[in-house]
């Protein structure tokens, strides 16, 4: 089997004659640090490197910039070109030539070599609309890689005063997009507008899903007409690459579900079969409702109790009686009805002082309904969600407005059932994997909107059971990660009698220095000599990356297919496309990005660290769908933002450390 795969070759334009030049005002396109740029040459070239600094009264941490020419003017200084800068003298070529038809660029955005902004059309007296190209250049393998990074860039039309607090922002200069912090002296710009921007200024970008076989023509008709036209640059005509795609094993599909009956499909399984474990104490479970409008407080209690269309209810579907808890009060129910969402918090702690006085409340969960957007989820979402936590309510929160599209909420209402019965602590499904000893642990982290980073970790056993998760601020993630990989291991053998072997999914590479000290704690705190592999997943999904299925139109690709970028670096298709001939509604969905460290010496094989993350993206319990990210990583980025949110710290309960209480 083979995927085509957004990458084409080039061939770079003969170097005789070309020059580096050097300047003192930074104001070339690239720019490095003195010290930094001179150790790339010969000692002959250093000596003169240092002559000009000195003539130029410029030190050694000092920045300059750099570019390239066949013609260089006298007032810069001219080096020769050395295969060092081979990376930097195509990404010039590059956009130079985009520069020249018209594009606005970005040079070396987060994660990206080059982003150039085709122009579309006006929005307004204060916005342009443009579409937003990513690349990527690999100069071991002369390959570029090329997607689309938006489909909707707005970029101001006149400069913006960049002492406003505008957050993290993007500029735009002399035809070139810069970061502000990179950019000394810069007071005003043309912007790309971030979140912040957007809302102030009511821009409201489409977030259409990706469509793999229209995508796959936008990008083809891209190169035929810009990029193969270039004459600095050589394209093969052939276009697009195609590589040798692999599966992860059938087996790797199968679910457990009640009895012992498999499936690969959470919707038929469920269906057919049931949940794998029933929440304990089920009978004694009581819920709450916490709801604005007295009509979506009803209505969903009807469908939860009695079903509605193809959901057959609560009780018949995961084995949950809908149960009100009792009020204090004779005859009434628990519940609170909030005038807005602007209200909620201090109506509830007046709830909370009447209904909720004891201390923790096992056997409680809170239905609470608004208007709550789990794309933008609000202040009070985090607050409420905190102090039921701390009472050891879980909770699920529900928009109003889909409760209102009667049409469609029967579709909702699984979904709604497996999160309220994961958080309750039962098993929706589980892993149809051996038992082995084996410790899972995924770290991921967030930006919160102060700036902060936040970090998270969660822990498993390789059946995907919950052992426990953490959060804490990223400024001390490197002393977090092994201090968390200690209790970690602490707390895997007080309930498993060994470990042997330790398995981590990180959102970034770990350093040799990070390496040294895995092996210390397990040895001097442990005395484990045991293999472990470290398995890079990319934040969520590829943000650049594709593969096209040619033998059905070059659709998404079949679920579980996955591609060999590099030695160490796959990408990985998790849908769900699970046959050749996907059903009408499947959704299509971006691969994940994987790079492994450290397996080779450890003896871990590849396509097994690729189907153990294939196998955890099935148990984030969110729903039926199979997400893309692994739950060791979904949970943490959860957890990570829901802390980024809040100023107290997570509590230590049951609730937080075996349930997914965050989704």
């Amino acid at each position: 089997m083979e995927l085509i795969v957004n990458r084409i070759k080039y061939k770079l334009p003969n170097e005789e004659g070309l020059r580096i030049i050097v300047s003192a005002n930074k104001d070339l396109m690239f720019h490095f640090n003195l010290s930094y740029f001179k150790k790339r040459f010969l000692i002959g070239e250093e000596k003169k490197i240092d002559e000009w600094a000195l003539e130029n009264e410029i030190d050694e941490d000092s920045y300059i910039g750099f570019s390239f020419s066949r013609n260089a003017a006298e007032e810069y200084l001219e080096l020769p070109f050395i295969k060092e800068f081979e990376y930097y003298y195509t990404l010039w070529l590059l956009a130079n030539y985009f520069k020249s038809t018209g594009f606005l660029i970005q040079i070396k955005p987060k994660g990206i070599d080059l982003s150039c902004f085709e122009f579309i059309n006006e929005h307004n007296d204060f916005w342009d609309v443009y579409k937003k190209w990513d690349f990527k250049i690999n100069t071991k393998y002369k390959e570029l890689t090329f997607n689309i990074g938006s489909s909707e860039s707005y970029i101001s039309k006149d400069k913006i005063d960049l002492n406003e607090d505008l957050g993290n922002i993007s500029c735009i200069l002399s035809n070139k997009e810069i970061q502000k912090s990179k950019h000394i002296g810069l007071q005003k710009s043309k912007v790309v507008a971030n979140r912040k921007l957007k809302t102030q200024q009511g821009l409201e970008s489409s977030k259409a899903p990706i469509n793999y076989a229209f995508r796959y023509k936008e990008l083809k008709s891209f190169f035929n007409s810009k990029l193969k036209p270039s004459n600095k640059i050589m394209f093969h005509s052939i276009g697009f690459d195609s590589l040798r795609a692999d599966k992860v094993s059938f087996s790797k599909n199968k679910m457990l579900f009640r009895n012992g009956q498999t499936d690969i499909n959470p919707i038929t399984g469920m269906r057919n079969y049931g949940v794998y474990q029933d929440v304990p104490n089920a009978l004694e479970k009581q819920f709450i409702f916490i709801y604005q409008n007295n009509d979506d407080a009803n209505t969903l209690y009807k469908y939860l109790k009695n079903g509605y269309k193809g959901f057959p209810g609560l009780l018949p579907y995961v084995n949950i009686p809908v149960t009100l808890a009792n009020s204090i009060e004779k005859d009434k129910y628990k519940r609170l009805e909030y005038s807005n969402i602007n209200t909620l918090m201090d109506e509830y702690k007046n709830f909370e002082e009447i209904e909720l006085s004891e201390d923790y409340y096992p056997n409680l969960f809170a239905i609470v309904i608004g208007p709550f957007n789990k794309d933008e989820p609000c202040r009070e979402y985090f607050n409420l969600k905190l102090s039921l936590i701390k009472k050891g309510i879980p909770s699920q929160f529900l928009n109003y407005e889909n409760i209102r599209k009667s049409g469609v909420f029967n579709y909702h209402l699984p979904n709604i059932a497996i999160g309220i019965h994961a958080k309750m602590g039962g098993i929706p499904w589980r892993l149809d994997s051996p038992k082995k000893q084996e410790l899972v642990i995924g770290f991921n982290q967030i930006v919160s909107e102060e700036g902060r980073f936040i970090g998270s970790t969660v822990f498993f056993d390789n059946q995907g059971r919950l052992k426990r998760t953490h959060a804490f601020e990223e400024q001390n993630s490197s002393n977090e990660v092994i201090g968390l990989l200690k209790i970690a291991i602490e707390d895997y053998l007080v309930q498993e009698t060994d470990i042997q072997r330790l398995i981590i999914h990180y959102h970034k590479s770990l350093s040799q220095k990070d390496k040294s000290n895995i092996e210390r704690v397990l040895r001097s705190e442990f005395n484990l000599s045991i293999p472990y592999a470290v398995v890079e997943v990319n934040d969520t999904k590829s943000r650049i990356e594709l593969g096209f299925d040619p033998d059905h139109d070059f659709r998404m690709p079949v679920s579980g297919s996955f591609v060999r970028l590099t030695p160490k670096e796959y990408l990985l298709f998790n849908n769900n496309r699970f046959k050749e001939v996907a059903p009408i509604g499947v959704r299509d969905e971006l691969p994940l990005k994987l790079k492994i460290h450290f397996a080779d010496e450890a003896g871990f094989s590849h396509r097994e660290l690729i189907e153990q993350v294939y196998e955890f993206s099935r148990l984030t319990w969110k729903g039926l769908k199979q997400r893309s990210q692994p739950a060791t990583c979904f949970y943490a980025k959860e957890i990570a933002r829901f802390k980024s949110f809040v100023d107290e710290p997570i509590p230590d309960n049951e609730i937080t450390q075996t349930t997914p209480w965050v989704i």
